[in-house]
């Protein structure tokens, strides 16, 4: 859906919807972005303002995990959602 919602160009998602669609895709990308970073990805689907704003609600609500280094702050997906992995597991990714 953050594929298709970002095509659609810049400022094309309303904060209302963007929430979803961000907690999609950081969910889906697993790994730690800042504002910029999200911004980027999404071409600019979802206005920077509004970005800002939605990672901090995100982040509040506890759907993501963030960090502050100075003015900027590093936003990513909570771990915890994805449960223990065994060793045999890792093993088995390992090959």
């Amino acid at each position: 859906m953050a594929a298709s919602a970002a095509a659609a160009g810049k400022g094309a998602i309303s904060e209302k919807t963007a929430p979803s669609v961000v907690l999609e895709y950081m969910n889906t990308q697993n790994r730690p972005y800042s504002l910029i970073n999200v911004f980027d990805n999404l071409h600019g689907a979802v206005k920077k303002a509004a970005l800002g704003r939605v990672l901090d609600a995100l982040a509040a609500s506890g759907s993501l995990k963030e960090k502050a280094y100075g003015k900027a702050k590093i936003y990513w997906p909570d771990q915890a959602q994805y449960g223990e992995i065994s060793d045999d597991v890792v093993a088995e990714m390992r090959g």
